[in-house]
Formats: C-alpha cells, structure tokens, sequence
C-alpha cells in the first residue's frame, strides 16, 4: 500500500511540475518587472518597461534583435517594442519625404523626438483595414558603432499612450553617439581656430625675421 501511495505521489509531481512551470511563465509575463537590456556588441543600454514580457514572434521579422510584448497583439490594448540593427552609422541630416517608404496600405510621415542631446528622426506608419488601425512608430538613434530602430507598435487609438512609451524608452536608452553634441563641436571648432591662429602667427613671426634680416644695415654717420 504504501508503495502504492508513493508512485502516486510519483505521478502527480509529474503531472503538476509542467502545469506550475506554465503557470509561473504565464504570471512572470502577465507581471514582468522593468528589465535592463544591455547590448555589449552594439554598446548601449535600455531599460524595458514593467509589464513587458519576451516575445518571440516578433524576433521572427527580418533583422530584428529583441522584441517585447504587454497586452495581447491584435486586441485593442497591446504594445510590441522591438530593435533592430541599421547595419552601419547615420548623419544628422533629417529624413526627407522623398525617402519614406512607400508600402501600400500604409501613411508614413516623419517627425522628430528628443535622444539625448540630439534630435531624432521618428518615421510614423499607420495602416487602416476595416474599422481598425495599427500605429508603428520607428526611431532611429544614432549610436556610434551601428544605428538601431526602435520600433513601438500598437493600436492607432492608443496614438498618446504609444507616444509617452516610446519618449519613456529614449529617455532610458544609453550609449555613445557618432554624432557630436553641442559642446563637443564648439570644442573641436575651438580646437581648430587656435590651430590657424598658431599658424598665422608663426608664419607672420618668419616674415618679421626676414623682413629684418634683408633690410640693409644703416652705418653711422650716414
């Protein structure tokens, strides 16, 4: 008998350890904690808002590198934020209209948000089918070993709730810039003037002394 009673034991352990691993991965999802992401490849960090979980699929688009997810896609509150490398540097040159992308079923405008210092190009894509609309909004932040697009997307009537999550997600992300700030220019263009003027300077300094030494030398009482 107690044999029996100890294989039954057995059994449900069995049976309940996969249902509790479920379960706590369904409640760590439903109630994940604010997580620093750390890139040490792309040299930056950021900090993935409280109720964001992993989400796989969304790492299944082309180039994608983290994807994360709050709320379930396709219902009418949900955000997905994603990252994905550029591939190389960008300038700081803003975005013209001429070359937003042109994808049908889809109105693409560009406006500008605060990283940093720096002012940012964020492109805005809304696609409307049915009754529906989804919002994606992609900033592109110019890190100095490769750019990266931050990607928040959403339900278009959560337009001010995705905006607010996208700033909070600037405000969080750390590294270094290609681009140089304010004070780093003045600093070079500072640099760069005391350097001509040094250079100005020798090069009056040696006409003087030619100047000096050609001219003819004056005998007394002449």
């Amino acid at each position: 008998m107690l044999a029996a009673m100890g294989a039954r034991r057995m059994r449900r352990k069995r049976w309940t350890a996969p249902l509790l691993a479920l379960v706590a991965g369904v409640l760590g999802a439903a109630n994940a904690r604010a997580e620093l992401l750390q890139d040490a490849r792309l040299g930056f960090t950021m900090t993935v808002p409280a109720g964001f979980a992993d989400y796989p699929p969304g790492r299944e688009q082309t180039g994608t590198l983290y994807s994360f997810v709050k709320g379930t896609p396709g219902s009418n509150d949900f955000a997905i934020v994603s990252i994905k490398p550029m591939g190389g540097t960008i300038g700081r040159e803003p975005l013209p209209a001429s070359e937003l992308p042109h994808v049908e079923g889809v109105e693409f405008t560009v406006r500008r948000e605060k990283w940093k210092t720096f002012e940012v190009d964020v492109l805005v894509g809304t696609a409307r089918q049915n009754d529906a609309a989804l919002l994606v909004q992609v900033a592109q932040v110019p890190l100095k070993r490769e750019a990266i697009e931050l990607a928040v997307t959403g339900p278009e009537a959560r337009r001010r709730e995705l905006n607010a999550l996208l700033q909070t997600l600037l405000a969080s992300l750390d590294g270094r810039s290609n681009w140089l700030t304010d004070g780093e220019r003045s600093y070079r263009l500072g640099q760069a003037a005391v350097v001509v003027l040094v250079l100005a300077l020798g090069v009056w300094f040696v006409w003087r002394w030619r100047k000096r030494v050609d001219a003819p030398s004056r005998r007394p009482g002449a």
